[in-house]
């Protein structure tokens, strides 16, 4: 069960969040969270550690790494760096961010793929969940079976790891 829901729409791009608090800071956190200066919107099941650095490197007040939820220096990092910011988060993370100015989305995972991150493209529909039960809740998804992945996995042949159970559903 979620902690908190929260959704956000400009069309044609919807992004949603089922909240588990897991960190003091995500006590209040919202997402997903919408800057309006920049025209972000970022959303993210993450466990930022390196908080204290990140604070330094981004010259964000003092008092960040205590205060500040961990989406907020994802979505810091991300205007600094841009696509490279997942070079300088330490942790376990899966995010997605919307660039509403340049209608673009960047969706990212840690290095380590401790937090994993499924999506699914098929005519039109582009989705995307750390579960992925949460793609499969979609009435309009495909779920037509990946009938080479489960041969493989039968075979006990290592299946290719961007696949999955599902011919329509890959990791990142």
């Amino acid at each position: 069960n979620a902690d908190k829901i929260g959704q956000w729409v400009d069309k044609p791009v919807a992004l949603g969040h089922l909240m588990l608090y897991n960190t003091p800071e995500s006590l209040s956190e919202t997402l997903p969270y919408f800057d309006a200066e920049t025209r972000l919107c970022i959303t993210a099941d993450a466990r930022i550690d390196n908080r204290e650095e990140l604070t330094q490197k981004l010259d964000l007040p003092k008092n960040s790494a205590r205060v500040k939820p961990d989406s907020w220096f994802i979505l810091s990092a991300y205007q600094k760096w841009g696509e490279n910011c997942t070079q300088y988060l330490r942790g376990d993370f899966a995010f997605a961010i919307w660039d509403q100015h340049n209608q673009r989305l960047f969706c990212a995972r840690d290095q380590i793929g401790i937090k994993p991150l499924f999506y699914y493209f098929k005519d039109g529909l582009f989705a995307f969940a750390t579960e992925m039960k949460g793609i499969l809740a979609l009435e309009s998804s495909n779920k037509s079976l990946n009938e080479k992945w489960i041969v493989d996995y039968l075979a006990n042949v290592k299946p290719d790891r961007t696949s999955s159970f599902y011919q329509y559903i890959h990791r990142l």
